[in-house]
């Protein structure tokens, strides 16, 4: 058994296996006769093991071999609220369900650098500046995560208890997640006695969490009430834990990745919220402002706590140029540029990130590499084409065709040949219309002036471009070279020779690298001038 078999819990070893082989939670159930919601409370990874019996139905029930078998067997056979999960690692000292060493990031990790005013504001809050719920609304890659770590240390070190969850994708996440996930994860590795002293009057928390009764800290509530009723109390247990943990001090409860949180998850936290005041709580509340559509959960949770104003929003904007240059100095091991070559790659570095942290240490990674030899890697860093595609992944096909129009027209497209191109591509004026509007919530494209979009970062425009077929270029091609062609007054020819050369038609090509050549002979631009014959050259080769 490996060292990452050796740490991982019941539930995320259970996880693991249902995944790989290819079954949900019902079909698991289903197979092995017992109830979906016990998968559902096994797979959390909480404080429960399960019965001989259960165990032996969900071993025959996986198919699994000897060395499964034997790794699932050794995790149901630790005492329970045994590890945390990694992500938010807990103390064992009364007083701290939080320790910032614990969630320490890797050695090899970024340096935090920047955020001066955002730091400020964070401390103001701590201080009880303010309404209970600060919000964090970010674009993906801005760093909000990083951000949380800091002010989780700041919150310790202040002496205020830190409770810390997180959302995932809605397929694989528990209903009250990440509220769930933060009552679960302070409660692992404390003493008896600690557990008891947080839950106690908490007993409708045994709702959410019925291992609680398993483990005898919990007694569950005889009494029958309507479903509204009892959520109503599970709400106020949930409220009265996350005074208990804070003690006189008070707590923080910071919340990251709230764009996937379900509606029900969403209510306990404005319930929190309201309570906030009575149980010395202070919220910060994290987000991708790309995912804030009218018609989301998370977009009338954050309108409720507006109007109640209890919320303050404290947008996260990308790196200043000064913030990011420091950064890439201590990406690259190095305190400044030693020459031009140098000074050069890091402008260059600088300008494609465009102050997105995870861009930039990604680039820089890249660069890095390709001064090591490496020269298989992709024009676009691979991780940052798989979050850039993800992001796509979620438009609606109108929008995904329309962005991958403009990516093949430049990094700044003017609105009526975005249009154009859009009923080049079957869309009604509209369509393309809303469209734009979709990109630009997302802030994949944004209005540059009263007619022109632009891409928001180089890097965008150029994963998009990178995943277009060769049949989708050449068609590209050719539609933005006609709606130049066709354009009153005559756009440059160097860019129609580009665009006509790239939807495979050299003949119309030629025609205006001459002409591009000519025009800037004419104005004494000998060097472009040079380029464009010899452009003119290679195509008539």
């Amino acid at each position: 058994m490996n060292s990452s078999a050796q740490t991982e819990h019941f539930g995320a070893a259970l996880r693991r296996l249902r995944v790989a082989a290819s079954l949900t939670q019902e079909q698991l159930a289903e197979r092995a006769r017992v109830s979906a919601r016990a998968i559902s409370a096994l797979e959390r990874g909480v404080n429960r093991t399960p019965q001989r019996d259960t165990l032996r139905a969900l071993i025959e029930a996986l198919s699994l071999g000897e060395r499964d078998r034997s790794a699932l067997e050794a995790t149901a056979h630790r005492g329970p609220l045994a590890h945390a999960p990694p992500e938010f690692a807990t103390a064992s000292e009364p007083g701290a369900f939080w320790q910032p060493g614990a969630d320490a990031p890797p050695a090899d990790a970024p340096p935090f650098v920047g955020r001066a005013r955002e730091l400020a504001a964070i401390a103001r809050h701590l201080q009880g500046d303010g309404p209970p719920a600060l919000l964090l609304p970010a674009e993906p890659g801005m760093g909000k995560t990083r951000l949380l770590r800091e002010a989780a240390t700041r919150a310790t070190a202040a002496g205020r208890s830190v409770l810390a969850g997180g959302c995932q994708p809605r397929s694989s996440q528990d209903p009250y997640a990440p509220v769930l996930g933060a009552i679960e994860a302070a409660l692992r590795g404390q003493p008896r006695v600690q557990l008891r002293a947080a839950l106690a009057g908490c007993d409708w928390l045994v709702r959410l969490l019925p291992e609680l009764a398993d483990l005898d800290l919990l007694t569950p509530p005889l009494v029958a009430l309507r479903p509204d009723q009892e959520r109503r109390l599970m709400f106020r247990a949930v409220a009265r834990f996350c005074a208990n943990v804070g003690g006189q001090r008070g707590a923080l409860l910071l919340l990251d990745d709230l764009q996937w949180a379900g509606r029900d998850a969403l209510d306990l936290i404005v319930s929190l919220v309201h309570a906030a005041g009575d149980i010395r709580l202070r919220l910060i509340l994290a987000y991708r402002s790309t995912e804030l559509a009218p018609d989301t959960a998370i977009h009338d949770a954050l309108a409720n706590l507006a109007h109640a104003r209890l919320a303050r929003p404290l947008p996260l904007e990308p790196l200043t140029p000064l913030e990011a240059g420091e950064l890439l100095c201590d990406l690259l091991g190095t305190s400044a540029p030693h020459d031009r070559a140098e000074d050069r790659r890091a402008e260059v570095v600088l300008r494609r990130a465009g102050g997105v942290p995870f861009f930039l240490v990604s680039c820089a990674q890249r660069e890095v590499e390709r001064q090591a030899g490496d020269d298989r890697l992709e024009a676009v860093p691979w991780d940052v084409a798989r979050s850039i595609e993800q992001r796509v992944a979620a438009l609606p096909p109108e929008a995904r065709a329309l962005l991958g129009a403009a990516a093949m027209a430049g990094r700044r497209v003017a609105r009526p040949l975005l249009l154009a191109l859009g009923g080049r591509l079957g869309q009604r004026p509209e369509e393309s219309l809303s469209a734009l509007d979709i990109l630009h919530q997302a802030r994949l494209l944004v209005a540059a002036e009263p007619e022109a979009f632009q891409f928001t970062h180089d890097l965008i425009r150029e994963a998009v471009e990178a995943e277009l077929g060769p049949g989708q270029r050449i068609a590209l091609h050719r539609w933005i070279a006609q709606t130049f062609e066709a354009a009153t007054g005559e756009p440059a020819a160097a860019l129609l020779a580009f665009h006509w050369q790239g939807g495979a038609m050299p003949e119309r090509a030629v025609i205006y690298l001459e002409r591009a050549g000519a025009h800037a002979d004419a104005l004494h631009a000998h060097a472009e001038a040079a380029d464009a014959y010899q452009a003119l050259v290679r195509v008539l080769d």
